[in-house]
């Protein structure tokens, strides 16, 4: 959720808290409210801090680390796009704006309707506005998963490249170059599939994607007719991983092949 992938930045935002408060920004009313929505945000209290941070913006409107805030703790998905979208609108200039941009992707990105062009559409206008950002290169990322539920291997490929390029915590690039080896899988390339998944395995912090990849490998390998290959692969990968999603893909794929 938005909460889940954004909390990190609340040390950020209390830094700014106080250069307003600093400069007389905030009435002392309205500087107790936002102070208590964040004491509550940090607590973990987010239906308390949501009503914190409207009260506040009953008064201030367009303050942006309010919005932002109100944006993150509503439950109401086009409530909170309308906070971020207001804050982006009004504060384009404000160190969260790029974050509240990035939610403003994620809710069409995530959204159950075919709303896959809105959200490219955001994410492509961070990366346009905002190319200095953090989030570059998981618009960048986002933008490669777009295209290749779509069908656009190559596209999609091209994108998740700038998302390991840009990635200077290497948390993302692990992701991008799972997703560029099934690419190649789901085009029939098994060869190049497999040439990935090395590659990825060379890599560092691939640990969050072994299964992905040993998954990716095996099918590849069956592709390539190489069926002892791909069922040694698939049984490390269930003893492996036992719980992961793969290995439970690979167990219903093995008891559909025995029916």
């Amino acid at each position: 959720s938005a909460l889940s992938r954004l909390t990190s930045h609340v040390s950020l935002l209390f830094a700014l808290l106080a250069l307003f408060a600093a400069r007389g920004f905030f009435s002392s009313a309205s500087a107790s409210a936002i102070d208590e929505g964040m004491a509550l945000f940090v607590a973990g209290d987010y239906e308390r801090a949501r009503e914190k941070f409207a009260a506040h913006l009953a008064a201030h409107p367009d303050d942006p680390t309010a919005l932002y805030h109100l944006g993150l703790t509503e439950r109401d998905g086009l409530k909170s796009k309308y906070c971020f979208e207001r804050l982006v609108g009004t504060h384009p200039d404000h160190p969260t704006a790029d974050l509240a941009l990035f939610e403003i992707g994620l809710f069409y990105f995530t959204s159950p309707a075919n709303l896959s062009g809105l959200a490219r559409e955001e994410f492509q206008r961070l990366l346009r506005d905002y190319p200095r950002s953090p989030l570059v290169p998981h618009a960048h990322y986002r933008i490669g998963l777009i295209a290749l539920a779509g069908g656009s291997h190559e596209a999609a490929r091209q994108a998740l490249r700038k998302a390991i390029q840009t990635d200077a915590s290497l948390s993302l690039a692990p992701f991008a170059r799972a997703t560029i080896a099934e690419s190649y899988l789901l085009e029939g390339r098994a060869d190049l599939a497999v040439r990935e998944v090395e590659d990825a395995r060379s890599q560092k912090r691939t640990e969050p994607v072994l299964s992905r990849l040993f998954r990716i490998a095996s099918e590849a390998c069956a592709q390539m007719g190489r069926g002892a290959e791909a069922d040694s692969l698939s049984a490390l990968l269930v003893a492996r991983f036992p719980d992961s999603d793969d290995a439970y893909w690979t167990r219903s794929a093995q008891a559909e092949r025995r029916v």
